[in-house]
């Protein structure tokens, strides 16, 4: 990210010109490997949101410490060392490719988790992984980068490593159900002024980024991404916007249908 993400704006004015902004000149994997790396060189700035989902999903708790968890597409594992942190139990599987795996060593490293991570170099969306292994798959910004197609072999690649009774948590960028303002007929709905919620700049821009610097990506609604866990087999689902994120991420967890651990 030598040019803190100048490269992708510079194609907006032909873009735009081209009537898409998904009209690329030339489609090819590496646009797509390039926003996946401006996400993991600028991610260290979702620290606090991080630390966040690791207390949302009580990772290290009373009841389960020393969680085996897997960060599939792990950029520079802000996100999974977060969980290592909270857990000094805890054990990390990270998969990305070799730049991101050296970044995501040095995030352990500084933290002093360098000797609880395993790696795998590899295409997070092809590479082997073992199955029904983790307690928790963390999709960490990387949803929102990919085709329908992708995303949701993603999810399914997530929930096959998880452990029946295992968690599959994936944190993104997604639309809420209603992006409207109240019209007239609505003055009198009782729903208040947050149903009618605008996406604010950061997120816009966000979505901006999205099409511009890959081939197929889209933000999802709240709803397709309920669909993608759903699909992999997935239950229990639940949402939360993080407070302490500034683009206002949110964070969609399912369960992996099966005997749960403590149920023997």
């Amino acid at each position: 990210d030598r040019d803190f993400g100048d490269a992708v704006w510079s194609e907006l004015a032909g873009s735009l010109s081209a009537g898409s902004l998904s009209s690329r000149a030339t489609e090819t994997t590496s646009a797509t490997d390039g926003y996946f790396n401006h996400q993991a060189a600028t991610q260290w700035v979702h620290t606090p949101a991080a630390i966040q989902v690791a207390e949302i999903l009580d990772v290290g708790g009373d009841d389960h410490p020393g969680c085996k968890i897997l960060d599939l597409g792990c950029g520079s594992a802000v996100w999974s060392c977060a969980m290592g942190h909270r857990d000094q139990a805890a054990t990390v599987m990270m998969v990305d490719h070799a730049g991101a795996i050296e970044a995501a060593k040095a995030t352990a490293t500084s933290i002093g988790m360098s000797e609880r991570i395993e790696t795998i170099v590899g295409d997070f969306l092809q590479t082997r992984l073992p199955a029904d292994t983790f307690d928790l798959v963390l999709v960490a910004q990387r949803v929102k980068g990919l085709s329908d197609a992708a995303a949701s072999s993603l999810i399914q690649r997530a929930s096959m490593a998880a452990k029946p009774g295992g968690r599959v948590a994936v944190i993104d960028l997604f639309r809420g159900p209603v992006a409207k303002a109240p019209s007239a007929e609505d003055a009198h709905d009782d729903r208040g002024p947050d149903a009618y919620a605008k996406p604010s700049l950061a997120e816009s821009i966000e979505a901006l980024k999205v099409h511009l610097g890959t081939e197929s990506g889209r933000i999802r609604t709240l709803q397709h991404a309920q669909d993608l866990l759903a699909q992999a087999g997935l239950d229990q689902i639940q949402f939360a916007y993080l407070s302490a994120s500034r683009l206002n991420l949110g964070i969609a967890v399912g369960v992996k249908t099966g005997v749960k651990p403590d149920q023997g």
